[in-house]
């Protein structure tokens, strides 16, 4: 589900075990912050890697390199917010 809001665009993201990203990417400009509703998120930035827990939150700068994934055996989901909004 993809829904924008100005100059923001929020995102729910539900990946299976193992799902992710794939290869790190970066965006020109802009942020990016999110939280973790359900799961375990391994976000890596600029090639150093964080866990994400349930409850918890991140945020960076669009332009870091970023790539994440699924820990463990059980759906993560996540609501992600970019802003400025690409499409």
């Amino acid at each position: 589900m993809t829904m924008a809001f100005g100059a923001s665009r929020p995102l729910l993201n539900v990946s299976e075990n193992d799902g992710g990203s794939g290869e790190p990417y970066c965006d020109a400009g802009g942020g990016k912050c999110g939280l973790v509703l359900a799961g375990i998120l391994s976000l890596e930035l600029e090639g150093i890697s964080f866990e994400i827990h349930a409850g918890s939150s991140f945020a960076f700068p669009a332009t870091s390199s970023v790539r994440f994934w699924t820990i463990g055996d059980s759906l993560c989901e996540v609501i992600c917010v970019v802003a400025p909004a690409t499409v």
